[in-house]
């Protein structure tokens, strides 16, 4: 039985960084890599990939954080740059020997502040898309407690 074909992580990590430098609204794709980057050094897969990949993916994320610094508008600034460069500093060390590698609670720490990057990125996102539709939930909600106090106010009479 053949093993399945498993993904090359840097390079898909690497595209969502590429399309979110061209984009004007890139916060999606960099929820994608940021994640795609933590979950490949947590499994260990990040240190497999190519070289030029992981060289590629460095200059995708550095491409695409300005444009990401200015979309995050609920995230400091200050928590962007740290999660884009404990995202570098993940791949710098993917690319080490393992005797020359972060200590493990440091890559630990790299790797939450990638995450909880992502985490934020992700809650702006989502705040955005309901934001955009007119926040149709609330106003569900809105509307079901008035009708139910109406209902509740005739009953009384």
């Amino acid at each position: 039985m053949r093993e399945p074909i498993k993904p090359n992580v840097a390079e898909q990590a690497a595209i969502a960084f590429e399309t979110a430098a061209r984009e004007r609204d890139p916060l999606l794709h960099i929820v994608c890599g940021l994640r795609a980057i933590a979950e490949a050094a947590l499994v260990g897969t990040l240190a497999f990939s190519p070289v030029f990949e992981l060289r590629r993916l460095e200059a995708a994320i550095v491409s695409a954080s300005d444009g990401t610094m200015g979309a995050a508008r609920y995230v400091p600034a200050h928590a962007v740059a740290l999660g884009f460069t404990a995202a570098l500093c993940i791949i710098d060390d993917s690319v080490r020997r393992p005797e020359f590698r972060a200590p493990a609670e440091l890559a630990a720490a790299r790797i939450d502040h990638v995450l909880l990057l992502a985490d934020e990125l992700d809650a702006q996102f989502r705040r955005q898309c309901i934001e955009r539709g007119g926040d149709l939930l609330r106003r569900h909600v809105t509307i079901q407690r008035a009708m139910a106090a109406d209902v509740a106010s005739l009953t009384r009479q």
